[in-house]
């Protein structure tokens, strides 16, 4: 049974005295996006799109907008998404960590993540591109499965013999009949979510850690419960082959 409050509280529990490193790959995961995305805003920046949006000028605003060159617009976010990828995959390593043991953690724990950067980018690229075909039916359909899609990244950190692939399709195994308990559990940071907005992304350094140890604690309960289900078996975990 999915047990949402659980998840949460004890996420507290698990993060408890041990929030250096969490707030730690937050800050990380904000100065690389940061970074990333100047040569973006720049490039908006230079035709004025803000100003004028500001302004309430909204002729200069469209002609400013269909100037933009949108194949540079598409190759400077793409390389802003590809950077999320691996900042994602990095983040759910450091998490999973902590889940498995109540022992202190080091930066250098964070660090590992991003040597799985190449599994992280075609996990990215796969979820991103199915969620994107399934969103073309209509939104619906591609809301769905992006909460079917979830679970790749823990899968494929906590079974790195696992391919992309087959990760996806575990992750559709592990969330059938939960992807709207799934979407609740998302929907319940929503007020922390705004606390982000107001504060200046300050909240973040709380509100992330404890939303990454609840999906963590969220992903662990699934996968027992599949398993014991016999919705997928250990073998198919360690990709054994039969």
């Amino acid at each position: 049974m999915f047990n949402r409050p659980k998840y949460k509280d004890f996420a507290r529990i698990q993060l408890r005295s041990r929030w250096t490193i969490p707030v730690m790959s937050v800050l990380v995961t904000m100065i690389f996006l940061r970074v990333f995305s100047i040569p973006l805003n720049l490039y908006i920046d230079s035709f004025r799109i803000r100003e004028y949006l500001m302004k309430g000028d909204i002729e200069n605003y469209v002609n400013a907008f269909l100037e933009m060159n949108s194949m540079v617009i598409y190759g400077l976010a793409f390389i802003v998404l590809i950077i999320s990828f691996v900042l994602e995959m990095a983040s759910v390593h450091l998490y999973l960590k902590m889940s498995r043991s109540p022992d202190p953690v080091v930066f250098g724990d964070y660090v590992e993540g991003y040597s799985s950067w190449w599994k992280a980018i075609r996990c990215g690229l796969w979820n991103f591109l199915f969620t994107f075909l399934w969103s073309l039916l209509l939104f619906v359909p591609g809301f769905i499965k992006m909460f079917s899609y979830s679970q790749m990244y823990y899968l494929l950190d906590e079974f790195p013999q696992l391919t992309v692939r087959e990760s996806m399709k575990i992750s559709m195994k592990i969330t059938k009949g939960h992807k709207m308990d799934l979407f609740i559990l998302d929907l319940s940071f929503f007020g922390w979510g705004f606390l982000e907005v107001i504060t200046g992304n300050l909240a973040a350094f709380y509100v992330r850690p404890y939303y990454y140890m609840t999906k963590i604690n969220a992903y662990h309960a699934l996968l027992k419960e599949a398993v014991d289900a016999g919705k997928i078996s250990i073998g198919e975990l360690r990709n054994e082959k039969k």
